[in-house]
């Protein structure tokens, strides 16, 4: 970068200042002296909090030139409470609890245990018509899970009939996604409209589609991430968890529905995976025994 142009962008770079718009409040980063909510002229400086959300991460471990050095080092998409997104590279992120204890999982004196979920119980339930406050919150679309958009909508009655009771609903959402998804790595944010279109990705790809199409299904679906035991190794892996009347595992990666007990989930919730960067190369995992 030209030093010139390095001045004029230090106070956006490391201040994290932006603009704010005097006619229709909006707040705008970078800085474009043009609304682009209305159009209109915007030179009043902003500083933003530098607090937000992480929506996504990926860990870059074959750095461009000259960054060899900094490698592997975390960038994120971060929705900053102010309202603009940021890409920003995470760093001193802070230790919290891992999501070992609850649903199939029980964590004890250090010892887990995870048994597959009985699917004959629940077929067995009476599937409620409405969806209980509790869970409305895992039926809401977010900007990269967007379950009410008209494509995805749409994808959702091809694959299902409306009759269906919702756990052959779930079933046939997974086996679609396992099916129809050409399984390579991609270098993106997974955005589940997007993934819809090109139809490839890896886990993280299957995972926000599969999470978008239960949604506008009707099923409440959340995002897991942890380890999964692959070809004699333990990998990275994500995955979804559907509500049916209780959370059932679901790997529209590997189409297992539900997921083998080799899952073993350590967050739930998109954006909890980032925690995930404080465990992930340090685990030591002994494995004690397993019935069927």
């Amino acid at each position: 970068m030209q030093l010139p142009r390095h001045w004029r962008l230090n106070k956006q770079r490391y201040a994290l200042e932006g603009e704010i718009c005097p006619h229709c409040q909006a707040k705008i980063f970078p800085p474009r002296d043009i609304c682009p909510e209305c159009g209109e002229e915007a030179h009043t400086p902003l500083t933003l909090s530098g607090r937000g959300q992480v929506y996504s991460y990926t860990t870059v471990y074959q750095a461009p030139a000259s960054h060899e050095e900094q490698a592997p080092y975390t960038v994120a998409l971060v929705k900053l409470d102010e309202g603009p997104t940021v890409t920003a590279q995470l760093t001193d992120i802070d230790e919290r609890v891992l999501f070992l204890e609850g649903d199939r999982q029980s964590f004890q004196d250090h010892v887990l245990i995870i048994r597959k979920e009985p699917i004959s119980n629940l077929l067995s339930r009476r599937q409620p018509q409405k969806v209980s406050e509790a869970m409305k919150k895992y039926l809401e679309p977010t900007p990269f899970v967007q379950s009410d958009h008209p494509e995805i909508q749409a994808k959702v009655k091809e694959i299902i009939s409306y009759d269906d009771p919702m756990m052959v609903k779930a079933k046939k959402l997974v086996e679609w996604v396992y099916r129809n998804l050409q399984k390579r790595p991609v270098l993106s944010v997974p955005n589940a409209l997007e993934i819809l279109r090109h139809r490839v990705g890896d886990c993280n790809e299957h995972a926000v589609l599969l999470m978008a199409l239960a949604q506008a299904a009707g099923i409440p679906a959340q995002m897991e991430a942890g380890i999964v035991y692959r070809r004699g190794r333990f990998y990275y892996h994500a995955w979804n968890v559907l509500y049916l009347g209780a959370w059932v595992t679901a790997d529209a990666t590997m189409g297992q529905f539900p997921a083998d007990v080799t899952h073993i989930r350590l967050v739930r919730g998109m954006e909890r995976q980032v925690d995930l960067m404080r465990v992930i190369g340090r685990m030591k995992i002994d494995i004690e025994g397993y019935s069927r």
